[in-house]
């Protein structure tokens, strides 16, 4: 089999040549996921992807993971690769992927817990030969995982997920509705991960988001829908963005 770098198209001549000779194409990200069934099948992954704010998100779902005190490792687009994570020795309960639209559009394996969806800008266009091409890249996430947490301030995003029947949790700048996570005044309020669909609980304050610039505040809520989508109490997701 031939494993291709993520930055190659699917149409380049080397690709098309090994799939019309049939010979198996492979991916890092699929690679690491089978490497992962074997040497550790408890391990559970979560991803991250959107034109901006990728980093910073994965980072800070760390941060939360660990202060949950859950073994957690962000790893994948920028940092470690993800099969380096895997193989590590040690043994993480957590991988917190961040993938570009180039490793989506290889990857097909991984199942994932919970993927967060951020934005989605014109990018990489020249890639994937269209804008559609390029959001529809981002949007396959969704066909990997139980729950996606998407941003309710992006419309692509919005547009472009309404036909997924999946569980999805929208996070904005809004009063949140049932099934949402969003701004009350000073505070960030989750109404998806909670005990019926009129309750309400504080995720954290503004001010444990530091700086608490927009794009910042709207990635903190990204990192708590998925740390509340795997199960970890709000307190504790509070404290990971205050000490982040």
């Amino acid at each position: 089999s031939v494993m291709v770098s993520p930055g190659w198209k699917s149409d380049h001549p080397l690709v098309t040549s090994a799939v019309s000779n049939g010979v198996k194409i492979t991916n890092e990200i699929d690679l690491a996921w089978e490497i992962k069934q074997q040497v550790v099948p408890e391990q559970k992954w979560l991803a991250v992807t959107g034109t901006n704010g990728k980093t910073s998100t994965v980072e800070l779902t760390e941060a939360i993971l660990k202060a949950a005190g859950i073994n957690a490792f962000a790893c994948g687009n920028v940092g470690t690769p993800v099969i380096d994570a895997v193989i590590s020795e040690q043994k993480y309960d957590y991988l917190v992927l961040e993938l570009s639209s180039f490793q989506i559009s290889w990857s097909s394996l991984p199942q994932f817990q919970a993927v967060a969806i951020l934005n989605i800008a014109q990018d990489h266009i020249d890639w994937h030969g269209s804008f559609d091409e390029y959001a529809n890249a981002k949007m396959k996430l969704l066909a990997q995982t139980k729950v996606a947490v998407l941003n309710l301030n992006d419309p692509e995003v919005i547009l472009r997920g309404a036909s997924w029947s999946g569980r999805k949790v929208f996070f904005g700048f809004d009063t949140p509705q049932a099934g949402e996570i969003g701004l009350v005044e000073e505070l960030l309020i989750d109404r998806a991960f909670v005990s019926s669909p009129e309750s309400a609980e504080v995720i954290a304050e503004l001010t444990d988001v530091k700086p608490a610039v927009p794009h910042n505040v709207s990635n903190a809520m990204a990192a708590a829908g998925l740390a509340l989508a795997i199960g970890i109490a709000h307190p504790l997701v509070k404290s990971g963005i205050a000490k982040f």
